[in-house]
């Protein structure tokens, strides 16, 4: 039988970011699914394992999606999603003055290198974590 330090049910977003954070802490963490492989990721399948972040237009996401094609940001009206819309959307899950510092830093940092590879490797799969 094999033994797992970490078992993770799910394999959506969350249960990708927290089987990587377990990874990073121990040697085996299994991630159980009930859906079919094609079929896994919940809703960070629909979104290519992309996640939120603020970003003022197409240059700040070139950071984000290093291989966006010319073409792909010819045909997209990528938009702005600034920090301030990030804090909005983020102020409806809590209203502590705790919770206002956490929503500032994880708006400000949304973008940056290093928050977005805490989960960055979750669209390479099961495999990745084993």
């Amino acid at each position: 039988m094999d033994r797992y330090d970490v078992v993770v049910v799910g394999a959506g977003n969350a249960a990708f970011c927290a089987a990587l954070a377990a990874r990073e802490k121990v040697q085996k963490v299994l991630v159980l699914e009930r859906a079919p492989e094609d079929e896994a990721g919940g809703n960070s399948r629909f979104t290519a394992g992309l996640m939120r972040v603020a970003y003022r237009g197409v240059e700040d996401l070139k950071q984000v999606i290093p291989d966006l094609t010319e073409e792909e940001i010819a045909r997209t009206d990528f938009g702005a999603y600034t920090e301030e819309q990030f804090l909005d959307d983020m102020a409806r899950r809590g209203s502590s003055s705790r919770s206002a510092r956490r929503r500032r830093r994880t708006a400000s940092r949304s973008g940056t290198a290093r928050e977005r590879s805490r989960c960055s490797s979750m669209t390479r799969g099961f495999k990745a974590l084993s």
